[in-house]
């Protein structure tokens, strides 16, 4: 007998499954609900400045309020699209991420923003509340508030979960807590966001396993019509009054946010969509500075330059707060400062792109890198 051993047949590469291709569309997606939360917050602080004309606020606060009736409805249910998935990596884990990347950013920024109003009395529109520290963990603060009432809702989720509940479960609960909201006179702002937006997020769960095949059907032809049709029908139920309705007010909610999903995937077929998604990979350090960036750039175009043209406020303001908070995130990486926008994970090591694991190419490692959970999140 032989004591050779056989050769070894290489593995057929047929029988090796490939990696699910990555729905580039999705962070498009993000990356263009946080430039609407950008382009949001500067029609909003243009609605309250003192040298824009009465007119000129009402169309200001009307743009705003359209913009509002799906910003915030979009990023909770892109939020839920990607919760289920990172919980499989167990509760534990889950609830320690969410702390890192939503728990931890909220209440540095919400400082940040405290502190600066402080300093800024008198030149900005809103002043700062002596109390503001004692209050955010029951009444969140307005420039950062989606990412605790987004880690109250995930902390829902993780805990559903644990018990046996599912997806449609959590939707359902998450319909009856919006019906119920205003019922809630009196009650602290935390309780009554997570109540208005629980629904949006549940849904998010109950499509995440429909979404890729949702894309893969909806041609370019398919798209066009459906943006223009999606806005319009959200524009018209917003001229019904259905955005001040108690229940009613997730139908334009939706329509808006469905036009977005149709726009962002028009959008990914564009070499210029990558701006977007670098955007959506930087959700949550957008979503957290970009007021401030916006804010300094209002205060030194009419204070500083005497410039009173809304369109020059609007366009640079909106360029500041994408730009401003990028810039800010390569200076804290070049100085080596990990703790401005997430608390780093415990054992995470800075490594080189092409030392950071075997196997994986610099490309889809510096991929990966900008992904935020949450906004990812915000």
């Amino acid at each position: 007998m032989s004591t050779a051993s056989e050769p070894v047949a290489p593995p057929n590469p047929a029988a090796v499954p490939a990696p699910t291709a990555r729905l580039t569309w999705l962070d498009t997606f993000r990356g263009l609900s946080i430039a609407m939360v950008v382009l949001g917050h500067v029609l909003g602080g243009l609605a309250f400045a003192a040298f824009v004309p009465e007119p000129a606020k009402e169309r200001l606060w009307f743009a705003y309020d359209l913009l509002y009736t799906f910003r915030m409805p979009a990023l909770f249910l892109a939020s839920g699209l990607f919760a289920a998935r990172s919980l499989k990596r167990g509760l534990p884990r889950f609830l320690g991420d969410k702390a890192r990347t939503l728990a931890y950013p909220y209440l540095i920024w919400s400082l940040i923003s405290w502190g600066g109003l402080s300093l800024a009395a008198g030149m900005a529109n809103n002043q700062a509340d002596p109390m503001a520290p004692l209050k955010m963990l029951y009444d969140p603060m307005m420039g950062v508030w989606f990412l605790y009432v987004l880690f109250v809702v995930m902390t829902c989720f993780g805990l559903w979960s644990a018990i046996g509940g599912g997806a449609a479960g959590f939707l359902a609960v998450g319909a009856v807590l919006h019906a119920a909201v205003p019922m809630w006179a009196g009650a602290p702002s935390m309780l009554v966001q997570v109540g208005r937006f629980s629904v949006y997020f549940g849904l998010g769960l109950v499509l995440a396993e429909h979404v890729r095949g949702i894309g893969e059907r909806l041609s370019p032809g398919r798209l066009a019509l459906l943006v223009p049709t999606a806005f319009a029908m959200m524009k018209g139920a917003v001229m019904l009054g259905w955005a001040d309705h108690p229940v009613l007010d997730v139908v334009p909610a939706l329509c808006g946010t469905l036009g977005m999903f149709g726009a962002a995937m028009l959008l990914d077929r564009l070499a210029a969509a990558e701006a977007l998604r670098h955007f959506g990979r930087h959700s949550l350090q957008l979503y957290v500075a970009a007021g401030h960036a916006s804010v300094a750039t209002r205060l030194m175009l009419q204070r500083g330059m005497g410039v009173e043209a809304l369109p020059v406020h609007i366009l640079l303001g909106t360029a500041a707060g994408l730009a401003g908070p990028l810039l800010l995130v390569a200076i804290t990486r070049a100085v080596g400062f990990r703790y401005l926008f997430t608390w780093p994970r415990p054992g995470d090591e800075q490594r080189p792109a092409d030392r950071s694991e075997p196997g994986r190419s610099r490309e889809a490692v510096g991929r990966g890198r900008g992904r935020v959970a949450g906004v990812s999140a915000p």
